[in-house]
């Protein structure tokens, strides 16, 4: 049975010989960049004929050239130079095309294919063709080894393989056998690159839980976040909360908590944590006691901070104390509430609240409606014109269900 790793190999055996054209000629300048010049000078090189036939059906968007034009230059490169994988591969090329299905032409092409492993492992095409016949065969872990020598070996493989590779993450055997590969150099880039597939986002985290203990930088590279926006932006929900509740320091109460303390803006959190925009227009501090001190330049309205909760629908009430130190000066804050879904984001509630000097308690109330699974918080800053810089205080925000 042909597995879900195949490379539908016309589409992208093209691309895979774009790039590996160079890389087998590295040896040989001449012959990588201008081929039929080197031909001339030395009618038998073995790399210039290599890279004329790759080039050529590169050019052909992957479709077979004539078998006997292929072969005849591979047997002319391979008189020149026996050991040339990119030859021996284009023989197999050869054979492939004039497959009449009998059996006998394909153990010939996989014969070959195995002769130009053996002679280069670096050899992309030859690998993108290994790929293709072990995919055919059925066979899951001769797949995943030449797809983990073919990103081990060539720092280009990852944008023509990833992509499949993602696609395939919702077939649990595909799971299952990937987690052996956790602890490889390219499996970290092949997770950050598959956040980019909503279809396989679910699948996806269930890799990522798979191999949390196997990956050695788990813990400190950057793609919870990555993850997790991802999540969200799809509207993966339930997966984004199952997924967060996960993480070492995450708990309910914290996915709940609307107020402002090192766990709700810690960076691994975001989305669904607070992301506070210090810029030239606002300022914003977390103070140690757990108040967000704010500091807003005259006649400007800047966001202060943003993010996404998973709250359920209903009523709630929004509570928060606000300190303006400058009994002469005058700050409004704004809330705003929407609600993300398929159609985008849909607004759900605004709260201005005025600010004068001294400190203030507010209580407002909010009403998140059915199908309102998911929201996007923001809270504005803004100061009246012809003062100095407002200093504002928030202190003790909290969010209670009625």
């Amino acid at each position: 049975m042909r597995i879900r790793l195949s490379l539908l190999l016309l589409g992208l055996l093209s691309a895979g010989l774009a790039l590996s054209a160079g890389v087998n000629a590295a040896t040989n300048a001449l012959a990588a960049t201008e081929p039929d010049l080197a031909l001339r000078l030395r009618p038998g090189d073995a790399v210039a004929l290599s890279v004329r036939a790759d080039r050529r059906l590169a050019a052909s968007g992957g479709k077979f050239l004539p078998p006997k034009a292929s072969a005849d230059d591979a047997r002319r490169a391979l008189r020149g130079e026996p050991l040339t994988a990119p030859a021996l591969r284009l023989l197999a090329v050869s054979e492939a095309a004039s497959d009449d299905g009998g059996g006998q032409a394909s153990g010939q092409v996989r014969h070959l294919l195995a002769l130009a492993h053996q002679v280069s492992r670096r050899d992309m095409a030859t690998q993108l063709l290994s790929i293709e016949d072990a995919s055919s065969r059925g066979d899951l872990a001769e797949t995943l080894q030449y797809y983990d020598e073919a990103l081990s070996t060539n720092d280009a493989a990852g944008g023509v393989l990833f992509g499949t590779l993602a696609a395939a993450l919702p077939d649990p055997d595909i799971r299952a056998s990937l987690k052996g590969y956790a602890a490889r150099p390219w499996f970290a880039a092949f997770l950050a690159a598959a956040t980019d597939q909503a279809d396989a986002l679910d699948a996806l985290t269930q890799l990522v839980l798979m191999t949390r203990k196997q990956r050695p930088t788990a813990e400190g590279d950057d793609l919870t976040p990555r993850l997790l926006a991802a999540l969200v932006a799809k509207g993966h929900w339930a997966t984004a909360r199952e997924y967060v509740q996960t993480l070492a320091g995450a708990d309910t109460p914290v996915l709940r908590r609307i107020g402002f303390d090192a766990r709700t803006i810690e960076a691994r959190f975001m989305p669904l944590a607070w992301s506070l925009h210090d810029g030239t227009d606002a300022g914003v501090v977390l103070s140690p006691k757990g108040d967000l001190d704010i500091s807003i330049e005259p006649s400007r309205r800047s966001l202060v901070a943003e993010r996404v909760t998973l709250l359920s629908p209903g009523h709630y009430y929004l509570r928060q104390g606000i300190t303006i130190d400058d009994a002469g000066r005058a700050a409004r804050l704004s809330w705003e509430v929407s609600c993300l879904g398929v159609a985008g984001e849909v607004s759900a509630w605004r709260q201005l609240v005025p600010v004068r000097g001294g400190s203030t308690t507010y209580q407002s109330q909010l009403h998140l409606p059915e199908g309102c699974e998911a929201q996007r918080w923001r809270l504005y800053g803004a100061s009246e014109a012809g003062q100095e810089t407002a200093q504002v205080r928030i202190r003790e925000v909290r969010l209670e269900f009625r």
